[in-house]
């Protein structure tokens, strides 16, 4: 298994290092390749990474399976694989499979309902009964067979003769409510020439994560030499011996100067202390005094016009009392007409 760089991507590759053949391919964007937590090539056929996001963890393999005519060894051997590789994934992970598995559908539903949608296609070959068994087994579902699409919109192979149509790429799933769309698109041009058509399936978002928190890069405090004489001359010290340690210099010019750059950091690291981030207060001192200059205000006010607030608290008083009072004999009334029509 190797990694290749494209562009600002990441692609990951199941296959030989040296002739980059006979694998899968993964490719990530920038913000993927930072939650990406583990990889592993199961085979030459089988890819499976697991990825971070904010609310959990996404297990996707990638596959290609063999082809009809394979033996029914290798084909044994390939879902067999497939079965240990997500039986020994964490429970919890949310799962997606997918790939070239060979297969068609089918439209008959009996037995796996829970596989197939009321969307198949075609009629079964004999890789069908072996995913199917599988899906079921390992509780996914067949995301495309869930959303009613036109034929050009389904089949994802086309034969050399331009007659035969086949849905032979799926992607299956352990949670169908990550997929809002699925279907192919015919105009994509793939660059290796494939005939197979792309299948492309929209996720709801799932905000990965970061796998390691960037660190924060550390200042040397440069002026405190200049305030500190003791601190100078240790510094000046420390450089004098390690550029007499430094001996004769590489004929390369950049190597060079990473030779002087880091004889001249390291005393600087380990003598040098590190500027300190400095923390603001929320509020200001002119802020904090303003504030307390007004609480001062609010209490001196208070205290001069007590007697108006006693005499509107009585006010208040009063009027709840009339309220209440006149409030009384409907209240009786009621009370005395509803015996009446009791009795």
């Amino acid at each position: 298994m190797i990694q290749l760089a494209v562009g600002d991507n990441r692609a990951i590759h199941s296959g030989e290092e040296q002739a980059l053949s006979r694998g899968v391919v993964l490719v990530l964007d920038k913000r993927l390749s930072r939650s990406l937590v583990l990889r592993q090539a199961a085979s030459s056929r089988i890819l499976m990474a697991r990825f971070l996001h904010k609310h959990d963890y996404l297990t996707v393999v990638v596959v290609y399976s063999p082809t009809e005519d394979s033996s029914a060894s290798s084909k044994d051997k390939f879902y067999t694989t497939i079965e240990s590789l997500i039986t020994s994934r964490p429970p919890h992970d949310q799962l997606v499979v997918l790939g070239d598995f060979n297969v068609v559908t089918g439209t008959n539903r009996a037995g796996f309902e829970c596989v197939v949608g009321n969307f198949g296609s075609r009629r079964p070959n004999d890789n069908s009964l072996r995913m199917l068994t599988m899906c079921s087994a390992a509780k996914l579902t067949i995301v495309g067979s869930w959303f009613q699409r036109r034929d050009i919109h389904r089949h994802t192979w086309l034969s050399n003769h331009g007659y035969t149509m086949k849905e032979l790429d799926h992607i299956l799933t352990n949670d169908s409510s990550l997929f809002k769309s699925c279907r192919v698109f015919r105009s994509a041009e793939s660059p290796a020439n494939s005939d197979h058509h792309l299948v492309i399936s929209t996720m709801r978002h799932l905000y990965p994560a970061r796998t390691t928190k960037v660190r924060q890069r550390k200042y040397l405090d440069v002026e405190t030499l200049t305030q500190c004489d003791e601190l100078a001359d240790k510094y000046n010290i420390a450089v004098t011996n390690s550029f007499q340690a430094l001996g004769s210099l590489p004929e390369d010019v950049e190597e060079s100067w990473q030779s002087v750059r880091n004889t001249i950091l390291e005393p600087a690291r380990s003598t040098l202390p590190v500027v300190q981030k400095a923390k603001h207060p929320w509020l200001t001192v002119d802020s904090l005094s303003i504030l307390v200059k007004k609480r001062e205000a609010r209490y001196a006010s208070l205290l001069v016009s007590g007697e108006s607030i006693n005499a509107f608290l009585r006010h208040v008083l009063s009027k709840t009392r009339r309220t209440t009072t006149a409030a009384e004999p409907t209240k009786r009334r009621k009370a005395l007409r509803g015996t009446i029509y009791a009795q």
